[in-house]
Order: C-alpha cells, then structure tokens, then sequence
C-alpha cells in the first residue's frame, strides 16, 4: 500500500505517518498544504508510483480532496486506473467493496452530468412563459 498524508504542520503529518505506516503502507508520500491547495507535488508523486491493483491509503478522506465533486472526480480517476483506495476513518476499502464505492461514485457523476445537461438546455429554452390567471371575479349577490 501507498500512503498519502497532508496537512500544514509537522505534528499533524507525524501522526498520519504513523497512522499510515500501522495501516500497512510501506511508500509514503506528504504534502505540507492546505486542503484548498491545487498543486500537491507529494500527491502526484504518489500518484505517479501507482500501477493497476495497487492501493492508495489515506487517515481521512479529506486529505486528498476537498468536496464530494472533487472525490467522485478522484475516485473515478482511481477507477479508470485500476488502483484502489482507502479511507481508515472511514472504513473505506474498495479492495473488500469489489469495487461498490467506484460504482457508486459513477453512478453519482453521471446523475451530476444529466442534471447539469438538463439544467443547461433549461436555459437554452429561456425563460418559462406561465399562463397569466384572471383576477377571481367579485361575487354577485
């Protein structure tokens, strides 16, 4: 296993270290950064490393991304890759799910994706032109 760990200070990188090398990872890569960070060097690295049927292990998953779109976005990438990955807080192991989680984060991109594309000719089409209703009339008496 591949370990990643990411955070701004030297404890916190210390702990995930240790953490990470418990979990079985024999490589580690670091990134001293910020989650909103674009550029993480330690992660392309361990990225790069990284064959089919080999596994990434993070502590949490918010040390590699950082939103639900940027993890469907990762883990389909993962997929196309053949590499695993796991989250120890969260229990996370595709390598025991067989592969459910990918399928679950594909299944969420291409619901994303329809959404998006319908929103989009929503806009194409312009505003909807909602029949006007008639003042109710006054009774009569």
């Amino acid at each position: 296993m591949i370990g990643y760990a990411r955070a701004l200070t030297e404890n916190s990188l210390s702990l995930q270290r240790d953490q990470l090398r418990a979990a079985g990872c024999d490589q580690l890569f670091e990134d001293r950064r910020a989650g909103s960070a674009i550029v993480r060097p330690g992660l392309e690295q361990a990225l790069a490393s990284m064959a089919p049927g080999d596994t990434l292990c993070v502590c949490r998953l918010d040390r590699l991304v950082w939103d639900t779109r940027d993890l469907l976005a990762f883990a389909l990438t993962l997929s196309e890759r053949g590499v695993h990955l796991v989250a120890l807080a969260q229990d996370l192991d595709t390598r025991r799910d067989q592969g459910a989680f990918y399928a679950f984060a594909a299944m969420l991109e291409d619901h994303h994706r329809g959404i998006s594309a319908d929103r989009l000719a929503e806009r194409r089409r312009g505003p909807v032109k909602r029949p006007v209703r008639p003042a109710a009339a006054a009774d009569e008496s």
